[in-house]
């Protein structure tokens, strides 16, 4: 594994990003002895959370009340809203991912730029945004700075995990579909993430080859 590069887990939320982050970060720290940087990205958790305190309106809940939607998103003016989050992603690439590189730290990302084209997709329920430039733009340093796994994992076994994730059937279903096309568009390793944690860790050891 290049040590440039970021290793990013991706996928649904339920599919086990942050127990293989947290699985990843002890290996690499006490197998490997490495330094080790953890941290995450994904779409309204930059400066448009400023804005959605500022602008009054109120927010769409998606689902499980952990990811809102500014209603602008909704609107005419949803190509700005759009550059708006990807604009304040930039900083925290540079100071998450791109500076700990530079000190020689493996950094491991539980959720990147991949999780934040997927949330944009959503909010506005449109695939073809992904022709607009900023989020090409994004696919761009996604794969300059990243090795991303997506972690895959079927409706039921997430209904499992999660069930109160049962009443938003369709939208769930909607984000496991676009992280699969996504991931085989841009060929991107996928593991299969039904399994048990460590059986699941191991297939993904079999691709970074730390």
């Amino acid at each position: 594994m290049s040590n440039n590069k970021a290793i990013v887990l991706s996928g649904v939320d339920g599919s086990g990003k942050t127990t293989q982050t947290r699985l990843l970060r002890f290996y690499v720290e006490k197998v490997k002895g490495r330094k080790a940087k953890v941290t995450w990205i994904k779409g309204n958790h930059t400066i448009a959370y400023v804005l959605y305190k500022i602008i009054p309106s109120k927010h769409v809940v998606l689902f499980d009340n952990n990811v809102h939607t500014h209603v602008l998103f909704r609107s005419k003016l949803y190509k700005i809203w759009i550059i708006i989050e990807v604009l304040g992603i930039i900083p925290k690439i540079l100071f998450d991912i791109k500076i700990p590189l530079l000190r020689k730290k493996t950094v491991i990302a539980d959720r990147y730029l991949l999780d934040s084209i997927v949330y944009l997709i959503t909010s506005v329920d449109d695939f073809n945004i992904v022709k607009f430039l900023p989020i090409q733009f994004l696919l761009s340093l996604m794969a300059r700075t990243s090795k991303t796994i997506v972690l895959d994992i079927d409706l039921k076994e997430l209904f499992e995990r999660k069930p109160s994730f049962r009443k938003y059937r369709h939208l769930v279903s909607f984000k496991i579909a676009l992280y699969r096309a996504l991931a085989k568009v841009l060929g991107l390793n996928v593991v299969r993430a039904n399994d048990e944690p460590l059986i699941v860790f191991k297939r993904i050891l079999d691709i970074i080859r730390l």
